[in-house]
């Protein structure tokens, strides 16, 4: 009985049937995306690119802790981005007496960013090591503060400021683009970690949003 091979060889049987165009590549630009909650006052290390997760919002990871096979990944910037949500900042008089601040978006964005570290592993070797802040968004919220009344007799405060706080300016160019990309190979696993030394108290909970901006290369179908 004859075999396939009788009539085509392999190169003709790809190009009549085959699903993947051969030899051919197709590059897009692409952000691979993580979401994770950071645990007011409880955490010290926050993993991510660990799982795949069914809210695509949070995440567009198709494989856990890789690139699926067969494709390449070119990193060319690193983004975090806190999920701050604009919200309203009750000031007292005793806030300024004692000379603290009220929890708020600024001061969650500070001990997110400014107080931790970014960690990337490729394989078991690795690639960053860097204060958080580093690795500004290119994104956000552009606002500005408003006020209404004043809490107290003696001293003008606003009761209610209404604060916005992103990481960097809300601007795409304002990323921090890699001096020498970082290539992912297919099936070799990759882990981005936030380290804190100690917690750090937020106003509540709050999402971190870890993006590798850069270029996804597979094959052309």
């Amino acid at each position: 009985m004859p075999t396939l091979h009788t009539f085509f060889d392999f190169q003709q049987m790809r190009e009549q049937f085959g699903t993947i165009v051969p030899g051919g590549m197709q590059i897009i630009d692409w952000t691979w995306r993580d979401q994770q909650t950071y645990s007011s006052a409880s955490d010290t290390e926050v993993n991510f690119f660990t799982a795949v997760n069914t809210n695509k919002v949070k995440s567009n990871m198709v494989s856990a802790g890789d690139i699926p096979s067969p494709e390449w990944f070119i990193v060319r910037a690193i983004t975090i981005v806190p999920i701050i949500e604009p919200s309203y900042e009750n000031l007292t008089d005793a806030d300024a007496a004692g000379g603290g601040y009220a929890v708020s978006a600024a001061v969650d964005m500070f001990r997110l960013l400014f107080q931790s570290r970014l960690e990337m592993f490729i394989g078991s070797s690795k690639h960053f090591d860097m204060i958080s802040a580093n690795f500004t968004s290119g994104q956000g919220i552009y606002g500005y503060a408003t006020s209404d009344g004043a809490s107290g007799a003696t001293a003008v405060l606003e009761s209610n400021r209404l604060v916005v706080a992103n990481n960097g300016v809300p601007d795409p160019r304002a990323v921090w683009t890699l001096n020498h990309p970082k290539l992912l190979e297919p099936k070799l696993n990759f882990q981005v970690s936030m380290k804190w030394n100690s917690a750090v108290t937020l106003s509540g909970d709050t999402d971190i949003r870890v993006g590798l901006v850069g270029s996804r290369i597979r094959p052309l179908q």
